[in-house]
């Protein structure tokens, strides 16, 4: 009866020890292996009779060996418990970071050390995109709270102003006007700033669908947005287009691509009139055709330096520098997400002082969705 419950207690032992998802290693005062459990096979390739009786050491990274050794004969020396991360060899060649943990034990009368091996490429991936995900946070949270407050300081001078004009009847209405317009600017820009956090949130966190989608309407729309939202300065915007109705591979996220783009222009002008001549293309890249579009404007410019960097999220490292830093990195994530394509270039080549050109590729939807839709047109 103690025979059976013996051998029962040992089975059970043996299947707990085997399926746990750490390597469990003895080793003797040398660094021997004198046991290691199944789980060696899953994790670095080796079945425990292959290495049962070699030397541990020559499975650990040249580079952290002489660590782990250190560490170890001083665990020895103290009878204390170690803990530390180094990299053991896969069977195939390539190395692979595990965190260990062990302590001096007594078994079966001989003194060994016995620790334990967990793979942390999936922890150390976790925590990368956690701190990404903190940086981001971060930076969204620095960047909404510079320019919102931007844009309420301007409201309050505007209103104080206000208030002024009011109580002199020697102010004209339309200096009255004109501050309205203003305010009314004001909020478009911080309405337009919620909602670029909002649609970055949204982009991070979840896939989105695509679908053949006319450029027609949401252009219109992005163009009167625009308008209606810099009053204070004269926008004028002309379209360029051989098809009136083109049918991208899109959604409505499209139209945020658009308004921003169309913003930057307007914000990034010192003129108080604006142009902005919008070109549209088709574009051949290989086997794939594309919308070809270029938003050229008369602003400051981008200066070569700074071509490849606006688009980045953490671009805007001088908080003081006036402007929105959220919108070009709305653009770039929409448009990667639509598979397309995007980059900036002097308007005038070889002078950027002279104001910039956009360029955007979105991929055309195919012939067939094309005529689904100029179906229900028809229809409708």
């Amino acid at each position: 009866m103690v025979n059976n419950e013996l051998k029962d207690s040992e089975e059970r032992n043996s299947f707990l020890i085997n399926n746990f998802l750490d390597v469990i290693i003895e080793m003797e005062l040398d660094g021997t292996i004198a046991y290691i459990n199944s789980r060696s096979s899953d994790l670095f390739g080796y079945d425990p009779e292959d290495i049962i009786g070699t030397s541990s050491f020559i499975y650990v990274h040249p580079e952290d060996r002489g660590n782990v050794e250190k560490g170890m004969m001083e665990a020895i020396k103290n009878r204390q418990f170690f803990s530390m991360d180094f990299r053991v060899k896969h069977k195939e060649g390539y190395f692979i970071p595990v965190h260990s943990k062990g302590s001096m034990s007594r078994l079966e009368g001989n003194l060994r050390i016995v620790t334990v091996l967990r793979e942390v490429t999936e922890l150390k991936e976790v925590e990368a995109k956690l701190k990404e995900a903190f940086e981001r946070e971060n930076f969204y949270k620095d960047l909404f709270t510079h320019d919102i407050n931007n844009i309420l300081q301007i409201i309050q001078s505007s209103m104080s102003l206000l208030t002024l004009f009011q109580n002199n009847p020697e102010v004209q209405q339309q200096e009255i006007k004109d501050i309205i317009k203003l305010l009314n600017g004001q909020v478009v820009r911080g309405s337009r700033l919620v909602s670029n956090v909002r649609r970055l949130s949204e982009l991070e966190s979840q896939e989105i669908s695509l679908g053949s989608t006319s450029i027609k309407g949401i252009l219109e729309h992005a163009i009167k947005f625009v308008q209606e939202g810099y009053q204070e300065k004269e926008v004028t915007i002309n379209i360029d287009s051989p098809n009136k109705d083109i049918i991208v591979q899109a959604n409505d996220l499209l139209q945020d691509v658009f308004e921003n783009i169309l913003i930057n222009a307007v914000k990034y002008s010192n003129d108080p009139l604006v142009n902005i001549d919008i070109i549209i293309s088709e574009e051949h890249d290989q086997d794939k055709i594309y919308c070809k579009f270029q938003f050229m404007d008369n602003g400051i410019g981008v200066p070569n330096s700074r071509k490849e960097i606006i688009f980045q999220e953490g671009n805007r490292k001088d908080k003081s520098v006036k402007g929105m830093g959220i919108g070009l990195s709305l653009v770039k994530k929409i448009i990667e997400r639509y598979n397309g394509k995007i980059w900036v270039e002097d308007r005038i080549n070889g002078d950027y002082s002279k104001g910039s050109n956009f360029i955007l590729l979105i991929p055309l939807a195919k012939s067939e969705e094309i005529k689904e839709i100029s179906q229900k047109k028809r229809l409708n």
